[in-house]
């Protein structure tokens, strides 16, 4: 888990029930984390996009603006980074090592989950989440709307495609929109992940780790038919 305010990056030992600093020296700057196909830990700082390497973090990219945060899909790592008052969505090529700009605006993009298809999903703007696709052969970047969010504003987004749900949380609870609505889902927020049927709740305020393995379950117990 990240731990922003301690500048470390924390890995949770079951055996021991206890959290253990990954990092040698904390960090200041650390804005996200996740893990690329091969299993590689990233870490997003302000400028810079790093890997884990023994207890350091090793610089791979310089980015153009202020990073916000990121997501992982397949061979490309997604990123929100602002610069000159617009914010822009950037695809990063693990192998090839290139960045391109897949979309920019003048409204704020916060979380955001990237999906198969060359898809993103993202809160953009003030009250929702869109999916964001790739630009096209003729550069068009299509947006379609999913869902408004009421409230404050995700920390973080996690989607199941094969199940067509989607997930947000905020600083105080996860919530899910399934089959054209949006329910409260966990009385727990922070960063979500969802992987193997799971969702995994990191939340740095209460400092917990929650993983839900039932997720099918409780949609259709909080959505119903």
């Amino acid at each position: 888990m990240l731990d922003p305010l301690a500048g470390q990056v924390r890995r949770f030992l079951p055996n021991r029930a206890e959290f253990e600093d990954l990092l040698l020296q904390p960090v200041a700057d650390l804005r996200d984390i996740c893990f690329d196909g091969e299993g590689v830990l990233l870490v997003l700082r302000r400028t810079k996009l790093a890997a884990f390497f023994g207890g350091s973090l090793i610089d791979l990219l310089e980015l153009p603006g202020s990073a916000m945060c990121m997501s992982h899909w397949d061979r490309a790592l997604y990123l929100v980074v602002m610069a000159d008052e617009q914010w822009g969505l950037y695809r990063y090529d693990l192998e090839g090592r290139r960045l391109s700009c897949v979309f920019l605006s003048k409204n704020p993009i916060g979380a955001i989950s990237a999906v198969r298809g060359g898809c993103i999903i993202a809160f953009w703007g003030e009250d929702a989440v869109y999916k964001i696709f790739e630009p096209s052969a003729r550069g068009d970047t299509d947006v379609v709307l999913l869902c408004g969010v009421a409230g404050a504003p995700p920390k973080s987004i996690a989607s199941d495609a094969d199940d067509e749900a989607l997930f947000f949380s905020d600083i105080h609870a996860t919530y899910v929109w399934a089959r054209g609505r949006v329910t409260p889902f966990f009385p727990l927020g922070g960063f979500i992940a969802y992987r193997n049927g799971r969702l995994v709740i990191s939340c740095d305020r209460t400092r917990q780790l929650v993983e839900i393995g039932d997720v099918r379950e409780r949609i259709e117990a909080t959505v119903g038919e």
